[in-house]
């Protein structure tokens, strides 16, 4: 049971403060940027994981027409990048999207593709206003062509951009994403009857077709979910999509089309209708001259009519008057003859009336032909007269007006002054001839022709009523006729300008279909005429939910439709069948809709040539040539191994190659038109020459030649003139036409296999020219094997066999075959190897986005920092999808908690003060180490993410600011302790105190240290001769300098007895060179021993008398290594650390027996062992094997003399002289070793006399023993022990 101390429990308690509040910003989010970077580094962690391209049997899928495929789809990128960017014919935005269309086209036939999904918007306001409507309609119709063609296999982006397409306005659309976690309600979309479309391509690219929609479509919209930064993490994998604007988005765009695609389709009608107008124009004219001229005739004939009629009524006035008038006069005859008288009166009267009469019957008198009289009557003649004069007056305004018309007005103004001027000698005439009186005779010729008149012009006007009848019958046949022929003309020019699309259009709604119809007259409710293109009519509701590109694709992938998805539990799970019934996808949804991406791998594997070419172009820029220069031998090498069957191992070899060419440093020159030439290479017709690839090789190893230092112009280099050097272009073609004979190294990849656009384009060509080559060769092949070539020179030969011109012939065509087979077999060879490129990409889901900069459409993922293309995002949503791989998160709830647990387990940590206190508290750091560590691999396991961030910084913070009270605690216990027992208890006691937490008490252990003992040579005599006073300043002085160094060398003090110091090294605090430390303090102690000396020589008046015993002052000291007891020993209420057992008895006699050997420092063996150990650095002696005092085992004794490297050379002398004669001592040799003893007492460091307070030395001691020796022999069986009677 663990016990802690009062401050470490308030302190536990005042930590668990801090999970909650990190619990609390991890629950407000205020932790989402840390929890979304652990992620990626768990990613990192785990790796990139490699594509499953290997599948046995069990994970093929069955699709369409019994085709097995793999479950997991191989999954490639075709990229619009720079160099796609850069070819001809690409221009600027918007792209021709039959550029697109080939692409797709070479993907799906000759790489037999098996799904193709544009990362890109093909919709309508993506199409610049400033592009014709016509180059529009034919961009459109080249994607639309590729649709028809690959319905359900060609996959298109849409965005819901927030702006609508035009066309779905009317179904009132919304282009915003329909997010549950924005507030979109379903429930609400199915009431108003409004939903969510995004920006979409519409008609061609979308069609209609045998009672379905043709065309798929997958959302690239990645929404901001959960975003702490650029990386897009979570997908949508579904929107909900119904209603009325899909089919309003497709006949929109089909409305939008019908004036180029309306003349297109129907352009033999066009022409039918073009000639049957023309037929009906002619025979339209026909009629209207007929018509005209009938009409002409009837008005003529009315004119006629309305003569006579009028000549018929004056003739009845005439004739009425003419009868009143004779009933006039008849009645004033008879008056006057029965009253004569009244002759006066009646005769005036009766001559009035006869002249009146005869005034009527003049002009009847002559007839003109029996049709008329021959003279008009005075009125007659009176109207035209004046007629003529305002015809005249006309004529002769418009002659002064328009003198020009002279020659034309003049003739016409002299006929009318002559026919004025007749008329005028008529009525001149007429007014002679008023009083002319008729006779009887004359008045009957008169009457009688005047009735003639009148029976004639009654005879004319009945046959002209009949004529005009007939006119008028005919006129109205015609008539009729030309109606028909007009309403046949309107409607040929109506359908006419329909076929053109001129003619105008609307969409209408009509149970359950929309429908383009041409526009309908004002006030028509009908379904109207529909449009003569297909599609025109659809279905009103789509009831299909719109996918993200990524699930679109595998939809397609697997031929299946909407209805192979199901979203389950409310909208938690997703669902994916196969046409089986089998599930092959099964994923958990947040939110309804989002799913989190695994990313697999970064985008591209770095390429060398590719890393290489990118500091050439950087060298290059910055005109650092020389680099340049000496990049591009690497480059072309590079390139060219990459070739098959060709293999350059160093520079050297190629160039020994060119120089067998005879290039020269004119190169350049020849250089550029070999690369014009590189360029043309395969285009090349002249079968019989060089291969294409030894061509290629001669060109890039002539300019390998060329660009070898060793052949650069040396004063080229040093005048800096490079206006000669091929630009980085150059090179790029050079280097272009090398990796036509290989595949991208980036196809082959593992993990994210692709290619530019550019690739598949060229290669596409490629394919068709070494297609072509080789049917050329082939027919040449054959023509020449064949009868029309050697055939007959065989057949000349049989005529002729020794003709000398045939056999030249024969061999010259034998040569030419086996040449062309060469060759032949040549284009075969890169034929295989275009075809190897296309076979990459073999039932793949072939992903095609933008990769160029430029595009904007780029974000950094948790394995790129730098920004690459978003559609890597649905590519590996594809992947997360099919591997199973899927993210998997632990509610918010077990988050605390982990938090809270690992809080708890820290603060336990951070405040335990124990034994071995600081390596529990370090445990703390290693545990959190440990959990994160197994976060991580948790998710390289399971994909599982496990609660890191949180915990791991609730963790780390309660376990510092643990640590940092409990260090105030500690200090403020140091303090405590050291002021309770500093003063007698060690330093290092303290420490362990502090450490343990625990109050000193009573008790030791075992333990292997090195007891140290020191002693001052004749104390007794300072004693006596020093004042209290001075004794107690020189041991102060003494005991300080000792102290410090026995503290320095991490020696513990146990006490103080008198002059004496007792210490240990290796306790409290366990040291492995303690035995070495204890002798390197004991050398330390005599070098400081000196230095007093030395100081106190200076300080004779300090010491008055006794100034020269201080002066001489000796320490002996005395260490052994071995097992003791130690701890706190005394009382209950009072005690010391200290150390007790035999080897601390021993080391004392050390001390105290190192008198009897003149030493000043004596160990046992088992230190001297113990510190040569630890370090070879200290000098030692063997000074005898004795056996101390109170004990009966015989010890060897040793006297360190000094640190090697300070020893001098007499030293060392001596050393090796007293080792001689100990040699010589224990093998009872006495005057040898008496001899080497003697050369060696010269020799001592110490010497009698010389060093203050010495008065013998070892050598001097051994030399009184041998000789005691020498006198009493110890006898054979010695065995070099000596036996101590003194302590």
């Amino acid at each position: 049971m663990i016990n802690f101390s009062k401050e470490s429990k308030i302190t536990f308690m005042l930590l668990l403060v801090i999970p909650f509040v990190w619990i609390i910003l991890n629950h407000l989010g205020y932790l989402d940027y840390l929890n979304t970077k652990t992620l990626d580094w768990r990613m990192q962690f785990r790796g990139e994981i490699p594509q499953k391209l290997e599948q046995g049997m069990e994970n093929q899928i069955l699709v369409e027409d019994n085709k097995s495929i793999p479950r997991i789809p191989k999954l490639t990128y075709v990229n619009f990048d720079a160099s796609t960017l850069a070819m001809d014919g690409v221009g600027e935005r918007p792209w021709d999207r039959a550029f697109f269309r080939d692409t797709a086209l070479a993907l799906l036939e000759r790489g037999n593709a098996r799904v193709l999904s544009f990362d890109f918007g093909f919709t309508p306001k993506s199409m610049s206003s400033m592009v014709p409507k016509e180059n529009s309609f034919r961009s459109d119709f080249a994607m639309g062509e590729l649709i028809e063609k690959y319905p359900t296999q060609v996959v298109l982006g849409c965005l819901y951009s927030g702006v609508p397409t035009p066309f779905v306005k009317p179904a009132g659309a919304s282009a915003f994403p329909p997010l549950f976690h924005d507030g979109f309600s379903l429930e609400a979309s199915i009431n108003s009857k409004k939903f969510h479309y995004p920006e979409s391509p519409t008609y061609p690219l979308l069609s209609y077709g045998d009672g379905k929609y043709l065309g798929r479509m997958g959302s690239f919209t990645v929404p901001p979910f959960r975003a702490v930064d650029e990386i897009p993490r979570w997908v949508p994998l579904w929107f909900p999509s119904m209603g009325k604007a899909h089919a309003y988005n497709l006949l929109g765009g089909k409305q939008s089309k019908l004036e180029f695609e309306l003349p297109v389709e129907n352009v033999g009608q066009i022409k039918k209708l073009t000639s049957s107008l023309q037929k009906i124009t002619s025979t339209k004219g026909s009629l209207q001259k007929k018509l005209t001229a009938s009409a002409l005739t009837l008005s003529k004939n009315s004119d006629e009519k309305a003569e006579l009629e009028k000549t018929l009524k004056e003739h009845l006035t005439d004739t009425e008057k003419i009868k009143a008038l004779k009933s006039t006069i008849l009645n004033l005859q008879n008056a006057l003859k029965a009253n004569p008288a009244l002759s006066g009166v009646l005769e005036p009267q009766i001559i009035k009336n006869v002249s009146e009469r005869d005034s009527i019957l003049v002009p009847f008198l002559d007839l003109d032909s029996n049709t008329g009289p021959k003279k008009r009557n005075r009125k007659e003649l009176s109207e035209k007269l004046n007629d003529l004069e305002k015809a005249i007056a006309n004529f002769r305004s418009t002659l002064n007006a328009n003198p020009a018309l002279e020659a034309v007005i003049k003739v016409q103004l002299d006929a009318r002054i002559q026919e004025k001027e007749k008329i005028k000698s008529e009525l001149e005439k007429w007014e002679e001839s008023k009083d002319f009186k008729l006779s009887p005779a004359d008045i009957k010729q008169a009457s009688d022709n005047l009735s003639k008149l009148m029976s004639t012009a009654k005879n004319s006007l009945q046959k002209i009523a009949k004529e005009e009848a007939e006119l008028t019958q005919s006129l109205s046949g015609i008539r009729k006729e030309m109606e028909l022929i007009s309403n046949e003309e309107a409607q040929f020019n109506l359908d006419l300008i329909r076929l053109q699309g001129r003619g105008k259009t609307e969409i209408i709604e009509t149970n359950n279909t929309l429908r383009l119809i041409y526009e309908r007259k004002e006030g028509d409710l009908t379904k109207g005429i529909l449009v003569d293109s297909l599609p025109n009519e659809v279905p009103l509701i789509r009831d299909r939910n719109m996918y993200t590109l990524g699930v679109e694709s595998l939809l397609a992938y697997y031929g299946l439709d909407s209805s192979a998805v199901e979203i389950l539990d409310d909208g938690k799970h997703f669902v994916m069948k196969a046409k089986d019934g089998s599930t092959l996808v099964d994923c958990e949804l947040t939110e309804k809709q989002f799913l989190e991406v695994n990313w697999f791998s970064k985008w591209t594997e770095e390429i060398v040539e590719k890393k290489l070419m990118m500091e050439a172009k950087r060298a290059y820029g910055d005109e650092d040539y020389e680099k340049y220069l000496e990049l591009i031998p690497s480059i072309l090498t590079t390139f060219l191994n990459r070739v098959d069957n060709l293999e350059v191992n160093d520079e050297s070899d190629l160039l020994e190659e060119m120089r067998n060419l005879g290039l020269d440093k004119k190169l350049i020159i020849h250089a550029e038109n070999l690369i014009i030439q590189a360029e043309k290479l395969l285009d090349d017709d002249n079968l019989e020459e060089v291969s294409i690839f030894d061509q290629l090789t001669q060109i890039v190893e002539g300019i390998v030649h060329y660009f070898s230092p060793k052949n650069l112009d040396e004063e080229l280099l040093n005048n800096d003139n490079f206006d000669d050097i091929p630009s980085f272009d150059q090179l790029t073609q050079i280097v272009e036409g090398i990796a036509y004979y290989f595949i991208p190294p980036s196809l082959e990849s593992s993990f994210n296999p692709m290619c530019g656009m550019r690739d598949v384009l060229q290669n596409a060509k490629f394919q068709d020219q070494v297609s072509s080559t080789i049917q050329l060769l082939e027919e040449k092949i054959q023509f020449l094997e064949g009868p029309g070539a050697m055939g007959k020179i065989e057949k000349a030969l049989l005529e002729q066999p020794g003709n000398e011109t045939v056999l030249a012939k024969k061999m010259e065509v034998e040569a030419a075959i086996a040449t062309n087979k060469i060759n032949l077999t040549e284009q075969k060879e890169e034929l295989s190897r275009i075809n190897e490129f296309f076979a990459c990409f073999e039932n793949a889901i072939v992903l095609i986005g933008p990769e160029e900069k430029t595009f904007q459409d780029l974000a950094p993922t948790p394995f790129d920092s730098a920004s690459v293309p978003k559609v890597s995002v649905h590519g590996n949503l594809i992947k997360t999808l099919t591997n199973d791989l899927f993210i998997s998160r632990y509610p918010k709830g077990f988050d605390h908690a982990a938090t809270l647990v690992i809080c708890v387990i820290m603060a336990l940590l951070a405040v335990y003060q124990g034994n071995r206190a600081s390596f529990i508290n370090s445990l703390g750091v290693l545990f959190l180490g440990g959990y994160v560590y197994f976060g991580f691999l948790a998710f390289e396991n399971t994909q599982a993410v496990w609660p890191i961030a949180a915990p791991a910084c609730a963790g780390l913070s309660t376990s510092f600011i643990g640590l940092g009270a409990m260090v105030v605690i500690e200090q403020k216990a140091k303090g405590r302790l050291k002021g309770m027992f500093g003063s007698y208890v060690s330093s290092d006691l303290v420490e362990q105190m502090v450490e343990s937490g625990e109050e000193p008490s009573l008790g030791g252990e075992e333990t292997s240290i090195t007891a140290f003992f020191s002693d001052v040579q004749a104390f007794s005599s300072f004693s006596e001769l020093l004042s209290p006073t001075g004794l107690v300043d020189l041991m102060n002085e003494y005991l300080t300098a000792m102290t410090d160094i026995l503290t320095e060398e991490r020696g513990t003090l146990d006490k103080y007895i008198g002059d004496a110091i007792v210490a240990m090294y290796g306790a409290p605090v366990p040291m492995e060179d303690h035995a070495y430390q204890s002798v390197r303090t004991a050398l330390l102690m005599q070098e400081r021993q000196l230095e007093l000396r030395d100081k106190w020589s200076t300080e004779a008046e300090k010491w008055g008398k006794c100034h020269d015993l201080v002066c001489k002052m000796q320490t002996r000291i005395g260490c052994n290594t071995g097992t003791a007891t130690v701890g706190n020993m005394g009382a209950l209420d009072r005690f010391n650390y200290t150390m007790m057992g035999d080897m601390v008895n021993l080391a004392a006699r050390c001390e105290s027996g190192a008198k009897a050997y003149g030493a000043y420092i004596m160990i046992t063996e088992e230190t001297k062992l113990a510190s040569v150990q630890t370090k070879d650095d200290i000098a030692f002696r063997y000074l005898d094997r004795i056996v101390v005092k109170g004990r009966s085992q015989p010890v060897a004794m040793y006297e360190p003399t000094g640190f090697m490297d300070e020893l001098s050379q007499e030293t060392q002398d001596c050393l090796d002289c007293f080792s001689q004669g100990i040699e010589k001592y224990l093998a009872q040799d006495w005057d040898t070793a008496l001899q080497m003893f003697e050369k060696a007492k010269g020799m001592e460091p110490n010497k009698p006399g010389i060093t203050p307070g010495v008065k013998d030395n070892p050598s001097m001691i051994l030399i009184d023993r041998c000789q005691v020796m020498k006198e009493n022999p110890p006898g054979e069986d010695w065995d070099g022990v000596y036996v101590m009677t003194t302590k």
